[in-house]
């Protein structure tokens, strides 16, 4: 079984081209997306329809195009704190016509019996966008607002207010434990867009970490196969390491770059992974 992993591709046509070839020269069974898809360059106002437009003039259309190349690739995607979710209509279209399957909350078996588990949500950030983003464990203080605070409706955006909005929203660690049981968790995969809080995956510049404690003890807890993650786009750079490892979990992070894709190939299943990373060398082996 071959899977390429990426995340934060934020709607960079370069990184997209490059993710399309290495589908071209992987031919793998399976790509997943573990979101921020989509662009966030502009101005902020005019967000939501920078997004909408590069789903129907670019995304969708290469979609199409790499589809018909390499149809028996099956496509696992899912929105991130940064995509705005009143978007994930169209997503929902794309899955309707065959092109993608949506992972958040939702369980996917793959041909060689994995399951693919996906949460896209985050713990509260600076940032506007509030609609991925949730209260992690409850006695874990709070990130700071630094910009005004909004949702993405019919309407546009709607600024609210913080405080009052997370309180009628269930925690991330309630959200996760109504996600979809595996069958099995030594064949799970779960992708989740924030990593675990204290790890190899979620280091900032500044050295601290910006992970999420809930899904930290969800793995813990659970111990599944494979974690995959994104969110903290510098992690795997400052720490020097795409991978860490959680009891017998295997977690990974590819990162971002802006100018090279940062994605993950790895071949195995059940019994394990090799791993190789578009622009980091592989790890020696975790213990």
């Amino acid at each position: 079984m071959k899977i390429i992993f990426a995340a934060d591709v934020h709607g960079i046509e370069r990184l997209y081209e490059q993710l399309f070839l290495l589908v071209s020269g992987n031919r793998p069974d399976a790509v997943l997306l573990g979101g921020d898809l989509l662009p966030k360059e502009g101005p902020f106002e005019e967000s939501m329809e920078e997004q909408r437009h590069f789903v129907v003039r670019c995304l969708e259309p290469k979609l199409l195009e790499i589809r018909s190349l390499f149809p028996a690739t099956e496509w696992f995607v899912m929105l991130g704190n940064e995509d705005w979710f009143y978007h994930i209509a169209l997503f929902q279209d794309m899955e309707f016509r065959g092109l993608v399957k949506l992972i958040h909350n939702r369980r996917h078996v793959l041909r060689n019996g994995l399951e693919v588990i996906g949460y896209s949500h985050v713990p509260p950030t600076p940032f506007s966008n509030k609609d991925g983003e949730r209260r992690d464990l409850p006695d874990v203080p709070e990130t700071p607002q630094q910009f005004l605070p909004c949702l993405s409706t019919k309407a546009g955006l709607r600024y609210i207010r913080r405080e009052s909005y997370f309180r009628a929203q269930p925690t991330q660690w309630e959200e996760l434990e109504a996600l979809p049981r595996p069958s099995d968790p030594g064949k799970a995969v779960y992708v989740m867009h924030s990593p675990p809080w204290g790890t190899n995956l979620d280091i900032l510049h500044d050295g601290s970490h910006a992970g999420s404690r809930a899904i930290r003890r969800f793995i813990e807890e659970r111990q599944p196969l494979l974690t995959l993650h994104g969110h903290i786009h510098e992690s795997p750079f400052v720490s020097g390491n795409f991978t860490d490892r959680i009891g017998s979990t295997l977690c990974m992070n590819p990162g971002h770059a802006p100018e090279r894709l940062s994605a993950i190939v790895l071949e195995g299943g059940a019994e394990g992974f090799i791993y190789r990373h578009t622009i980091l060398e592989t790890p020696a082996p975790l213990p």
